[in-house]
């Protein structure tokens, strides 16, 4: 979850196929990791903090939202604004009145209008792919595409305190509705990225779903007071999504045996953590693979014993091949003339 340090009580959340994406942030080592974290500071004015998370390709996703009554500005109406890539834009509003219980909300798709038609696309994460097109970098045309490129990749979220005054209801057909953005699944050209993401590494784009017909519903209609400037929010979130592999590139997230292979010393508090619980997953595992090996090699005895037993009784059970002999030639007739020819005859008359 994605907590402001300055604003407890105000979470913002990535959720990809219904579930709570785990967040990670740059890796902060032992010794020079400071009291702001991953909170970056930006015109020496905004906090903005900054998370990564894994866009499963393909996968549908949503902005989370929450408030608690920890928020110190729950007395202001709140007003949010999303902007995925720097081509999908809206915004939702969170008043006073309703913080009472609980300003909690998902953003999971945009709403536009066209031809009097309210259509739903959901927010899908896309491939990103690259093409060897030639760019002049220093034109301005390769100027602009570098600056569009730098917002790939990124989910932002900024909140404002606001005055909402003159409400009055409106009907379906007479509301705002989210602009329909051009948003591209074509390749992009690899040097202007590289340009753009200068060490990094970015294979994800965010595309939009089908169009789902929607039927106009009434909502509120009022009046927007900034008490923040309009260029200055009070808190700013940013969500770098990228592939796993894009992570391992970028060092966010260790390779697998990575961890293990590296001193104590030089990981971070989450790389700890992460290593604290692999080990104890694979000792669960390796208990669990012992037991059954314990098992299948008792078991194995028990048949092994059973086997000896049943060969025995059956060698007990049936005659060898001499005791199978009978007449003169058996062993019991062998024995009597053994025993026949042992007997001396002694001549008792005295006769010569």
């Amino acid at each position: 979850m994605a907590i402001h340090p300055d604003f407890p009580g105000l979470e913002v959340n990535i959720i990809v196929e219904d579930k709570t994406a785990e967040e990670f942030a740059e890796p902060v080592f032992e010794g020079f990791k400071d009291d702001d974290g991953d909170v970056v500071i930006v015109d020496h004015k905004i906090k903005v903090l900054e998370r990564y998370v894994e866009a499963k390709p393909r996968a549908t996703f949503a902005i989370e939202v929450k408030i608690s009554p920890r928020f110190k500005y729950l007395q202001n109406d709140l007003y949010f604004h999303f902007d995925i890539d720097g081509v999908i834009t809206t915004k939702r509003y969170s008043f006073r009145r309703d913080h009472v219980r609980g300003g909690n909300f998902r953003v999971r798709h945009i709403k536009t209008k066209s031809n009097r038609q309210i259509v739903q696309k959901d927010l899908i994460f896309g491939e990103l792919e690259t093409d060897c097109t030639h760019v002049h970098l220093k034109s301005s045309a390769g100027k602009q595409l570098v600056e569009e490129f730098e917002k790939l990749g990124k989910i932002t979220c900024k909140v404002y305190r606001i005055i909402a005054s003159d409400e009055k209801p409106v009907t379906g057909d007479e509301r705002n509705y989210d602009k329909d953005p051009s948003v591209g699944t074509g390749s992009v050209p690899e040097k202007a990225l590289e340009k753009a993401h200068r060490g990094r590494s970015l294979s994800r784009r965010t595309e939009l779903g089908p169009a789902v017909a929607k039927t106009p519903s009434s909502c509120t209609s009022f009046k927007k007071t900034y008490i923040d400037k309009e260029d200055e929010p009070f808190a700013c979130f940013v969500f770098k999504y990228r592939s796993m592999e894009d992570l391992h590139k970028e060092l966010i997230v260790p390779r697998p045996d990575d961890l293990e292979s590296r001193p104590v010393s030089s990981l971070s508090v989450q790389e700890k953590d992460r290593l604290i619980e692999k080990m104890r997953a694979d000792q669960v595992k390796h208990e669990r693979l012992n037991a059954r090996i314990a098992f299948l090699t008792q078991e194995k005895m028990k048949r092994r014993i059973a086997e000896l037993e049943a060969n025995s009784q059956r060698l007990k059970r049936e005659p060898s091949e001499e005791d199978k002999i009978t007449g003169p030639d058996g062993p019991s007739s062998f024995k009597k003339r053994k025993i026949i020819t042992h007997i001396e005859q002694v001549d008792l008359t005295g006769d010569a």
